[in-house]
């Protein structure tokens, strides 16, 4: 019992943990090379809040509303 209470923690500590990763590769982030090391390698809780402020509050990529847009 405890080995799958661990396993099932384990994969839910990789759920949320890519959860920042996703919001910015839906919001096509300019920065989510960075994002995606900060969300993945930050052993804290505060890093991890970092990287989910970052991608939802962050730069997008103005070359991608140029594409959506047509301008280019």
């Amino acid at each position: 019992m405890g080995h799958q209470m661990s396993t099932l923690l384990d994969f839910a500590i990789l759920f949320i943990s890519v959860i920042p990763i996703w919001i910015a590769m839906k919001r096509k982030h300019a920065n989510i090379t960075l994002i995606a090391l900060l969300s993945l390698f930050s052993f804290t809780i505060i890093g991890w809040f970092f990287a989910m402020a970052w991608a939802i509050w962050g730069r997008s990529d103005p070359n991608e509303y140029a594409k959506q847009s047509g301008r280019l």
